[in-house]
């Protein structure tokens, strides 16, 4: 795994250098950092029992914007002078990490059973990186933002990233460690003898959606807030595949998050 995180993160590191190296040829580079919150909906909770909103951590990460308003070419009466005003492409390496408890009805403080008590003893943590892209759309102009003709853009956006997830499973039930302490509770869903608890490291993709807006600091500079939406083609991105009636979708995430960028030429 490593080593293919390191090839990938090679790959991407040589794309932005060249992108950067021939900007002059059809777009402006721009450059930044992000951190928030990162929450994920997971098997911790019930599906529509937003209590483990509380599972929220953190997530960090790097951006690199090809911004394509300051073509040469640039003409407002043809579909490509359409694009160069109100997209841009976003390729991105991030990290997000979050601690995990059960929350819901099998948990809830008047139970008192011995399957109870093996949920509430059972955390877990959840670790990501992940690499993509996303297309934004601003529906102003991206020209009249970056002449100081408005203070704010809002934009939407849609794209992918691929994921290495690499959970922890914890267990402190009747003082001991041992996650087969959880036997008990998750058998009677196990389908086809089914893991439905995971430690091993793994990737997938998923979708990623969100809303946002950058306020213009200076001409070369903005701040940038997003609310963002992922959803993993997995379900063990917690470490936890328990098939229960509750929760039978895959694991899913908000970012909520604040970033500085930097126009790199223009």
């Amino acid at each position: 795994m490593a080593k293919r995180f390191r090839l990938y993160l090679l790959t991407v590191l040589s794309l932005v250098i060249f992108q950067i190296g021939n900007s002059q040829y059809g777009f402006t580079n721009e450059v930044g950092v992000f951190a928030g919150a990162y929450n994920l909906q997971s098997d911790f909770g019930e599906r529509q029992n937003f209590e483990s909103s509380t599972n929220t951590g953190f997530a960090v990460g790097i951006v690199h914007y090809m911004n394509f308003s300051y073509r040469r070419n640039y003409n407002f009466t043809n579909s490509q002078g359409f694009f160069n005003e109100h997209f841009k492409i976003k390729s991105e390496l991030s990290y997000n990490q979050t601690g995990l408890e059960h929350f819901g009805t099998w948990v809830d403080e008047t139970r008192t059973s011995e399957n109870a008590e093996r949920l509430r003893s059972h955390t877990g943590k959840a670790k990501n990186f992940n690499i993509g892209a996303q297309l934004e759309f601003y529906p102003f102009e991206i020209r009249d933002f970056e002449n100081g003709r408005r203070n704010f853009i809002p934009f939407a956006a849609f794209g992918f990233q691929y994921t290495w997830f690499n959970p922890e499973v914890y267990t402190t039930y009747n003082g001991s460690t041992d996650i087969n302490n959880l036997d008990n509770f998750y058998l009677p869903w196990q389908v086809d003898q089914d893991p439905f608890l995971s430690t091993e490291a793994g990737s997938t993709f998923s979708l990623v959606g969100g809303l946002g807006t950058r306020y213009k600091l200076t001409p070369l500079t903005d701040l940038l807030l997003e609310l963002r939406w992922q959803y993993y083609f997995d379900d063990f991105i917690d470490g936890l595949d328990h098939k229960l009636p509750s929760n039978q979708s895959n694991d899913w995430a908000v970012w909520f998050t604040l970033g500085y960028v930097i126009y790199w030429e223009r």
